[in-house]
């Protein structure tokens, strides 16, 4: 039986695709474990798509869909991570509490720039509401909020990525067609060994995301 005290059982590699929707979570494990040492990253989803780097990880924390192989093993985190759009004060949507994809059809659009998994969603999203999007600015996490500030466009979101609270005092409008959710998931391979420290890990996020979820 390996020894789950040593200092290199101690230490987690996790991979995630979201900069913003992990924050909390991954604050209140360090907090409660201090001991317990993370190495984080961020991920394309070409990368994921790299067995040989994807499996250097005890844990990739993504949508299900980017990770279909049946060599991975998971726990759902957000079963029902439900798209939102975010638009500023002034904007025609502000007033609304919901709306169709496709009355979005001529808007501006600020997206995530090409590679992320968020990036994914907001094309499948477009291509099932049958039109193709006026995307004005792709860009980071970070500058994103910013331009949605300069009300140079509206955001493609999630519910769990606009409670972060990363967009500011900008406004939630619910999606009701196409409702394409999203399953967020903690995921590691089959036959990786997961040590004490990467148990306590796992099932720390599962309770946490249980006892705090995010619609």
């Amino acid at each position: 039986m390996r020894d789950a005290t040593t200092t290199k059982d101690l230490k987690l590699a996790v991979a995630i695709t979201s900069p913003v929707v992990w924050h909390d979570a991954f604050q209140a494990f360090i907090k409660e474990y201090p001991t317990i040492k993370i190495s984080h990253s961020l991920l394309k989803i070409d990368q994921l798509e790299h067995f040989s780097l994807s499996n250097q990880f005890d844990f990739i924390i993504t949508a299900t869909t980017d990770m279909p192989g049946s060599e991975w093993d998971m726990s759902v985190l957000i079963p029902d991570d439900k798209p939102i759009f975010v638009v500023y004060p002034s904007h025609r949507f502000a007033k609304m509490n919901e709306v169709r994809f496709i009355d979005a059809q001529s808007e501006n659009f600020i997206a995530i720039s090409k590679g992320f998994s968020m990036r994914k969603y907001f094309d499948e999203l477009c291509a099932m509401a049958g039109f193709q999007p006026k995307i004005v600015f792709e860009c980071d996490y970070m500058l994103r909020s910013k331009m949605l500030a300069s009300e140079y466009g509206i955001v493609l979101t999630t519910e769990s990525g606009f409670k972060t609270g990363v967009l500011g005092s900008a406004i939630a409008v619910h999606i009701t067609d196409p409702a394409i959710r999203r399953t967020q998931a903690i995921i590691w391979n089959k036959r990786r060994y997961l040590t004490q420290a990467a148990q306590i890990f796992r099932q720390f996020m599962v309770d946490y995301h249980r006892e705090t979820p995010s619609g």
